[in-house]
């Protein structure tokens, strides 16, 4: 059960971190006067108008179909990423050492937290884009979850790489 959930951890956790990559380096080509931060600038937008309006500019120029591509790409990568993330809260929950247990525990709330709050989020967003057409209420929701889906989000990717970084440092001494 133990190398089943390291092999779970390791495929999923940094298949998550590369799709993440993959689509932070696409992320440019969403990128216009209107939208500066790109696809963070739809996320954030908060009301149908300002939807709409990024939405119309990216149509102009002609990126519409990226923002498509990179927000579906979006729902893949939460739930691989949020998986391997709970699966590696499982695994410092199964260490001896207490604090380790408690940042298993930690990163585990955490990514459970992440899950929800993006697909949320990423789903009012690509009901928008698809429908061509902003909805005062969803946008309002994607925005109103963001924090709480950047904090989660933070808390496992530090949480994970610190006790990795941690463990190795700690192997090297023996």
């Amino acid at each position: 059960m133990q190398s089943l959930a390291i092999n779970n951890f390791k495929r999923f956790w940094f298949g998550g971190i590369i799709i993440f990559i993959v689509l932070v380096l696409f992320n440019p080509l969403l990128i216009t006067d209107i939208s500066p931060t790109g696809v963070v600038e739809h996320q954030l937008a908060g009301t149908g108008d300002r939807v709409d309006t990024i939405q119309f500019a990216w149509l102009a120029a002609d990126v519409l179909h990226w923002a498509k591509i990179l927000m579906v790409g979006d729902l893949f990568f939460i739930g691989i990423y949020a998986f391997g993330a709970s699966c590696g809260g499982i695994l410092l929950r199964g260490d001896e050492r207490v604090m380790v247990k408690r940042l298993g525990a930690l990163i585990m709330a955490a990514a459970i937290l992440f899950c929800i709050t993006d697909y949320i989020e990423t789903i009012a967003q690509i009901i928008q884009l698809f429908a061509m057409k902003g909805n005062d209420n969803l946008a309002y929701l994607a925005a109103a979850v963001n924090p709480f889906k950047s904090a989660s989000f933070m808390v496992t990717l530090i949480g994970l790489l610190s006790i990795i970084i941690w463990d190795k440092l700690l192997t090297k001494r023996r």
